[in-house]
Parts: structure tokens; C-alpha cells; sequence
């Protein structure tokens, strides 16, 4: 993808726009590169300062993303280009400045679009018989569908549903994670389309957890009743029932759900109470759920802690508690700059 196609992407996934095909190309997109990671979370940081209605200042926006990388190129020079290079060290670290400077100049541009292309999505992009909730990070909703079902929805979440259910069935899309209480009804099942996973149920309570970028991992915890699980590119026969107390989920490794089997409902529905139960959970699924609790950044000292196992229970402790005990736990020290939490190794 060039780098217009790249922003249009993204900007799709913000506004909740996006279809499978296109998540599959971003998603592949974003994982073939840190770069493009970063790129992402950029866009995802003015995304929420649109979300909050807070102006944005470009050349503080530069000048801050210049300073971090190391770069000393004023705001008013900021331009497509690369130096001559004598070693294959400085041939790296001028690549590296390219693509910084490459995706940094396409990011100020488009800063100037996100506030328009939001608005036109919040009014053509969602069918007018449609309702889009998209929960701020550091919030929850809880919503009552058409139908009288009940949802509460994690922060960074989307769901999209019609005003009315037709006569035949009841369908959403969820992107992120919530928890269903849905009302009994035999004659129009109610239907979950979450990244590749369709969740079918007639009446039960029960999670779902559906991050994009977790690999379009597919969760899904069953509190009460069964509901089936199935890919959205199998049919029905391929897919699994799951009952109460029983965990079953598919991915892009997994295209088949796997088997159901038992789990502790706690650990899975904690997130509702914001408390924390992790057991072996990889760091960057734990930095993920904080960083959208409590709107916060994070930065690791290598990428290598990403998969680092945690292993803990945090009932209504605060961030500073949770994060010093990770911190013993990995070897780590932190400091906090406004909304970013750094790592650093002790000495």
C-alpha cells in the first residue's frame, strides 16, 4: 500500500467503517512492521484528542515527535529525503530517519483531515437505521439494545446495530470486548459478527473479546445458556457449542475454533469491575487493557518483554500499585510523563 491508501485505511478503523477485507490488509499492514505500529498509535493519539474536541498544534505535534526519535530538523523543513551515507550503520540510521520522516510529514498531513473525515463518517459512513457506540479509552457504556438485551462495553470498544431488529433475526458487529445479557427469543436468534468469528445465541449471558491487532483473536466466555462459534468463512457444521463455564476462541492461526473447555468466569469477566486477574497473560495484553482503562502509553525497554508472562490478582488497586508490582515482577523500574508510562531496566 502506498501512503494515502495507508491513512484511508486507518482512518476507517477509528471511525468503525471498516470491512473485513480491508481490516485483513491493515492488519498485515501493521504487524509486518514496528514502524508501522507507531505510525498507527500516532494516528490513534489524535484520534482521542479529536474525541476529547482539543485542537491540535502541528508543529508542537512535530517537534515533540522529533525530539523522541532524535531528529533535529525544524517543523519548516520538514521534508522527503536521505543524506549520503559512507558505512552500513549510517546507511540504517538514515533508512530509519526516511521512514520516521516518510510517515511523520504523511501524519501531519492528515491531522489536518481526521477532524473532517470523522464527521463525514458519523454521517454517511453509519447508515441512517443504524447505531454506532464507540466507548473513549479510560470509560464504559452499558447500552440496552432494541430488543431489550443488555451490553457493557470495555473502553475502545465499538458495537453497530440497527435501530430495529427485522423479523428474521438480530445481528451487531463488535470490535473490541463486551459482555451480553441477551433476551430470550426462539424465533430470531441474535447474531455476534466479531473480526472473523460469528456468535450465535437465543438467550444467555456470556463475553466476547474481539481486538483487531490481537492477531483478530476471537474469545468468547459463556456465563449462562451455550452459544455456537464459528468462522465467518466456514458454515455452520465447522463450528462448536459452548456452554456455561466453558471458553472456546479462533484467530488467524486458528481458523476453527478450538475445542471448548473450562475456565474461571472471574478472570474473564473481571475487566467489568476494572480488576485485574492474569494468569501467564503475555505483558503486551496487560499494557493493552491498561492503556485503554486508563488512557495511557506505554514504552518497553525491548521488544523482547512483550510475551513476558504475568501472573497476578489486582482488585481495585490503583495504576501506580499495579504497575510498581509488574515492575518487580519483570526487573523493571518506570517513570510517568503525563500520559506516557516508560520502563527501564534497574542497573
Amino acid at each position: 500500500m502506498n501512503e494515502s491508501e495507508n491513512i484511508k485505511l486507518i482512518l476507517k478503523y477509528l471511525s468503525g467503517t471498516i470491512n473485513q477485507e480491508e481490516r485483513t490488509v491493515l492488519t498485515k499492514w501493521v504487524n509486518s512492521d514496528p514502524e508501522n505500529k507507531k505510525t498507527l498509535t500516532l494516528f490513534e493519539h489524535i484520534w482521542s484528542l479529536k474525541e476529547k474536541g482539543e485542537k491540535v498544534n502541528m508543529q508542537a505535534a512535530w517537534n515533540t515527535l522529533a525530539k523522541k526519535a532524535g531528529i533535529a530538523l525544524p517543523f519548516e523543513d520538514i521534508s522527503i529525503r536521505t543524506a549520503p551515507v559512507s558505512t552500513k550503520k549510517d546507511k540504517r540510521d538514515t533508512h530509519n530517519r526516511y521512514l520516521f520522516l516518510r510517515y511523520a510529514a504523511v501524519f501531519l498531513i492528515a491531522l489536518s483531515l481526521v477532524f473532517l473525515f470523522k464527521e463525514k463518517t458519523k454521517t454517511s459512513q453509519v447508515p441512517p437505521n443504524q447505531v454506532q457506540v464507540i466507548v473513549q479509552y479510560g470509560k464504559q457504556d452499558k447500552i440496552t439494545l432494541p430488543d431489550g438485551s443488555k451490553v457493557i462495553l470495555d473502553a475502545g470498544s465499538m458495537i453497530r446495530f440497527p435501530k430495529k431488529f427485522n423479523s428474521d433475526g438480530r445481528e451487531v458487529i463488535l470490535k473490541g470486548e463486551a459482555y451480553f445479557e441477551v433476551t430470550h427469543n426462539s424465533g430470531k436468534p441474535f447474531v455476534i459478527y466479531a473480526n472473523k468469528g460469528v456468535i450465535t445465541v437465543l438467550g444467555t449471558k456470556f463475553n466476547v473479546r474481539a481486538w483487531e491487532f490481537e492477531n483478530e483473536k476471537v474469545n468468547v466466555v459463556v456465563a449462562e445458556g451455550m452459544v455456537s462459534l464459528r468462522s465467518i468463512e466456514s458454515d455452520n457444521d465447522k463450528g462448536v457449542i459452548i456452554k456455561k463455564g466453558e471458553m472456546s476462541y479462533l484467530s488467524n492461526t486458528h481458523l476453527t475454533p478450538v475445542k471448548p473447555e473450562k475456565v474461571k468466569l472471574e478472570a474473564h469477566l473481571a475487566w467489568m469491575k476494572r480488576d485485574l486477574i492474569l494468569d501467564s497473560t503475555p505483558l503486551n495484553e496487560v499494557l493493552d487493557r491498561l492503556a485503554r482503562w486508563y488512557n495511557l502509553k506505554f514504552v518497553l525497554p525491548s521488544p523482547v518483554y512483550e510475551q513476558v508472562k504475568i501472573t497476578g490478582t489486582f482488585r481495585k488497586k490503583s495504576i501506580d500499585h499495579i504497575l510498581e508490582a509488574i515492575g518487580l515482577m519483570i526487573h523493571l523500574t518506570y517513570k510517568r510523563e503525563k500520559n506516557v508510562i516508560i520502563f527501564k531496566q534497574i542497573n
